[in-house]
């Protein structure tokens, strides 16, 4: 997400973050970029935050405006904000690997001077 240097269009979309084959999570993507994305997951406590690595190939799928999307992305970071007793929320940062084009379109709608920090 180059250190705070790419424009970020707030959001608040609903997502799932799947890492492997078993694990998905559901979380809010609060905001997004061409080149990044990240997404806040409450785990359990019983749950591993160690299930988020910096470096771990993952998948984030969203709907917006009534079309699924799916990125394929790269974990950059990992904040974990303890929440007792109810478990962890884990804000999750990504890199974007090879957007798709429908990724793309929505971006170009969405309005940057309005909406970006």
């Amino acid at each position: 997400m180059g250190k705070g240097r790419d424009k970020r269009i707030l959001m608040g979309l609903p997502a799932e973050l799947v890492i492997g084959p078993m694990k998905n999570y559901r979380g809010i993507i609060p905001n997004l970029s061409d080149k990044g994305i990240s997404v806040i997951v409450e785990t359990s406590p019983d749950d591993d935050s160690l299930n988020f690595p910096p470096g771990a190939m993952v998948q984030l799928n969203f709907n917006p405006r009534d079309e699924k999307i799916s990125l394929n992305c790269e974990i950059k970071w990992l904040q974990v904000y303890k929440n007792p007793p109810h478990g962890m929320t884990n804000l999750v940062g990504m890199t974007i690997i090879d957007p798709p084009d429908s990724y793309k379109k929505l971006l170009e709608t969405l309005p940057y001077d309005k909406f970006y920090i």
